[in-house]
């Protein structure tokens, strides 16, 4: 199998195995590995033959029946219908995966938020993670920027909150961008990472440390809010309190340097008596 298992495609293109077991288990004479497409699966066996993705090496096998008892289908993730079969409804009675379909795949702001779907937060989106980090710390940071954002609702202070359409497109512009100089978007390998069109809308671009920093400061310039005059009224106390801070903060530095000066005079003018001393 030393021709088949020999990748021709850079290191993290596809998803590495990490198992101690996994090549002592090709030399199980019970174990065959074999890149011939699955074209036939009847009550006892199954027929293989060559397909566009077979190995140079087996493109001349022909076709092969294989007994089989028992056949288990494990070929992979379906990672791009997002939400299937979940139908969640916006403002526009246009559903998620209509959204997406109109922008051309799945794209959620910051992976949890889109526009046209007010107080919808959402965990695991697409462009969550790095798919070499930490999933945990990526869901708690959703989760906390999700909390920080839900808060003024849960409070009584606003109504809706919604992502702006701007924001979104932008988002999703840029991780794009970003992501075809990672090795995910390589041409030189196909993963379920990338969609039919070579899209990916899996993968993370950035490291997670700038991923926590992100999650951690809500851009609010981002989002449209509807405060209810319960949330007016606390904006206007906080204004309030902002501004007082600032004016005694102003009036301090102001009398720092009004007593900096006068000192600085005092200084100037005891040298000068001490010249006229001598």
């Amino acid at each position: 199998y030393h021709e088949i298992l020999t990748p021709n495609y850079s290191v993290g293109c596809k998803r590495r195995i990490y198992d101690k077991a996994w090549f002592p288990s090709l030399r199980d004479r019970r174990v065959t590995l074999t890149t011939l497409a699955l074209t036939k699966v009847e009550e006892n066996s199954l027929t293989l033959s060559p397909g566009p993705k077979t190995h140079a090496s087996e493109r001349m096998a022909g076709t092969v029946d294989v007994p089989a008892d028992v056949i288990v289908l494990a070929n992979g993730f379906a990672v791009h219908n997002w939400f299937h079969p979940l139908k969640v409804i916006g403002r526009d009675k246009t559903t998620l995966q209509e959204a997406f379909e109109t922008r051309g795949g799945p794209q959620l702001y910051r992976a949890t938020a889109l526009d046209g779907f007010p107080n919808l937060f959402i965990l695991f989106g697409p462009n969550s993670f790095t798919g070499h980090s930490s999933v945990i710390l990526g869901l708690e940071n959703q989760i906390n920027h999700a909390i920080k954002l839900m808060r003024p609702v849960l409070r009584g202070d606003v109504t809706t909150i919604e992502v702006k359409r701007d924001a979104t497109l932008a988002y999703t512009k840029q991780i794009q961008k970003d992501l075809n100089n990672m090795v995910w978007n390589s041409s030189h390998c196909s993963s379920w990472y990338k969609n039919g069109n070579g899209k990916n809308f899996v993968s993370y671009p950035y490291s997670m440390i700038w991923h926590t920093l992100q999650f951690w400061f809500p851009t609010w310039a981002h989002w449209n809010v509807e405060f209810t005059q319960q949330g007016e009224a606390r904006r206007w106390r906080k204004r309030r309190a902002r501004m007082l801070l600032f004016l005694i903060i102003g009036f301090i530095t102001l009398i720092a340097k009004f007593r900096s000066i006068r000192s600085l005079r005092l200084i100037m003018l005891s040298i000068r008596s001490l010249q006229l001393v001598k």
